[in-house]
């Protein structure tokens, strides 16, 4: 690994705590930040190919500070999406676990065909051998604490396959302990002193190892096996109703705001509401219109400002569409409404 002096933009978090790597994106030109973070990412976390969202300005910090038996991470993030394909896998040496605790901003990894949400205090630990995908809510910036463990250490608690490649464990036996250990370490990160980091981290660590060795040999009580597949759902949901007034909002936009495709954003909802996203796009139009129509604080409203308010683009079709869902027209809803 590299010193920090042999790069300007790298710099120690605290002078006392010289086995500190930091790279900020802040400290580099802009045309270099994404790069610089990639690499830092490789170097700090895992090799992976991430891809950067859809902000024009990039902005991230990692920091990372080794330790007796393993490593402490820390990244702050615009939204961004991270892939760790089978070709970084192979460039793999180390036989590792990562325990991510999110502390801010949503997150959906797709982990052998399975999608596991992510929200604030969440646990979750997997393998590096295995490849991933993470989608970040791209409204939210994403803060997250990462411990890098020997496979080894854990081997010598419970069989590495009773564990499997990924386990959510916020809410498994010892999570709510877990949760709290990490989150002490997590607010303690940028005032403590590395001995203590690295106490606060064995903590943590032999708090999972308990967690872990209180599973039975072959029982399945891993959290992802609980999830559903569709956990991408509320943060698409949450996306849309925060750009629901906007007619550049379709299917086509939700698509590219998380980097899928748009067959697999109606999969996502047909499997979550057995509607397609275009459907439920307009259904949430609709339904804010026929508020805005009974609600008394939106007199002042044509029916064309409502029409225009809720994203359609003209008010021919709003009233044809209103009449068609509801059966009634919103001249109709608006006359009738009590006084």
């Amino acid at each position: 690994m590299a010193t920090s002096g042999s790069d300007p933009s790298t710099q120690q978090l605290d002078r006392k705590a010289a086995n500190w790597r930091v790279w900020d994106t802040d400290l580099v030109p802009s045309r270099r930040r994404f790069t610089h973070y990639r690499e830092g990412a490789c170097e700090t976390f895992l090799s992976m190919s991430p891809e950067r969202g859809q902000s024009d300005e990039f902005a991230a910090r990692l920091e990372h500070l080794p330790l007796p038996n393993g490593a402490v991470n820390f990244v702050d993030s615009v939204p961004h999406v991270i892939v760790r394909n089978t070709a970084d896998v192979a460039r793999m040496t180390d036989d590792v676990y990562h325990l991510n605790f999110q502390i801010s901003g949503r997150s959906v990894y797709s982990i052998r065909n399975h999608d596991i949400g992510i929200a604030p205090r969440s646990c979750l630990l997997f393998k590096s051998t295995i490849p991933f995908r993470k989608v970040m809510d791209p409204e939210r910036r994403n803060t997250l604490l990462s411990l890098v463990i020997p496979a080894t250490r854990l081997a010598d608690v419970v069989p590495l396959n009773d564990i499997g490649d990924y386990a959510l464990l916020s809410n498994t036996t010892h999570g709510n302990l877990l949760q709290s250990s990490l989150g002490i370490l997590a607010s303690r990160l940028h005032t403590a002193m590395p001995t203590e980091i690295a106490a606060l981290s064995a903590a943590a660590v032999n708090i999972l190892s308990a967690a872990l060795s209180s599973m039975k040999t072959g029982e399945q009580v891993l959290e992802h096996q609980r999830q559903p597949s569709h956990s991408l759902y509320p943060l698409m949901v949450s996306y849309i109703r925060e750009h629901l007034k906007s007619r550049e909002l379709t299917p086509n936009s939700v698509a590219q705001a998380f980097h899928l495709s748009r067959r697999y954003v109606d999969a996502v909802f047909a499997r979550a509401s057995g509607l397609t996203a275009s459907k439920f796009i307009l259904q949430e139009r609709l339904t804010n219109a026929q508020l805005d129509l009974t609600n008394a604080f939106s007199d002042h409203l044509t029916i064309l400002d409502i029409a225009l308010r809720w994203g359609f683009e003209d008010v021919s079709t709003f009233h044809r569409t209103f009449r068609a869902h509801f059966g009634d027209t919103p001249g109709s809803l608006r006359s009738s409404k009590s006084v």
